[in-house]
């Protein structure tokens, strides 16, 4: 294969670099083209680092252990209530039980996102709760959270596309 690509260069009268950037480009612009479309080996192996995997199980237990210190500590406590870190726990638990399924690079991604959200959300309705108590309006950056929460989505969504191509290249490819 590399003897007959060299033949075709040379039956071209060019070198090889200037092939190469007949094809692809200038470099500089063919590397932010693949930065968009494929992870760096240096994002893909910090996502496969152990310390890395754990990130969405300790927001887990974590968020665990606070809703179980509020639960005991009846109503009388000062910070997030019960209904705010039961809701973040429930969607936490979901997407940790959702996740088990995925690769664990794409698992480490999710769940290190997700539960940082996760916990977002349980103090967005804290917030709104308390809103709905004191029969106040919430704040602008409340009634705004949903929509950072949407960029925050499409920015993670970007990214899981990049890591999918990423690894599907590591694949072996099947021949038929």
């Amino acid at each position: 294969m590399r003897a007959e690509y060299t033949a075709h260069v040379q039956d071209a009268g060019l070198d090889e670099s200037e092939d190469v950037e007949g094809l692809l480009g200038e470099p500089e612009g063919a590397q932010r083209a693949l930065a968009r479309l494929y992870l760096s080996a240096a994002a893909l192996k910090g996502l496969r680092e152990p310390k890395g995997q754990q990130v969405g199980f300790w927001i887990l237990g974590c968020h665990s252990a606070l809703l179980l210190l509020l639960w005991a500590g009846g109503n009388d406590q000062v910070g997030p209530s019960l209904t705010g870190v039961g809701a973040g726990g429930l969607v936490l638990s979901g997407l940790t039980l959702w996740a088990r399924r995925l690769a664990p690079e794409l698992r480490t991604l999710v769940t290190g996102h997700g539960g940082l959200w996760a916990v977002n959300f349980s103090l967005w309705v804290n917030w709104m709760v308390e809103a709905g108590q004191t029969g106040t309006a919430p704040n602008a950056f409340v009634r705004l959270l949903p929509l950072l929460w949407i960029l925050w989505g499409a920015t993670l969504f970007e990214e899981v596309r990049r890591l999918r191509r990423t690894l599907a290249l590591e694949q072996p490819a099947v021949s038929a």
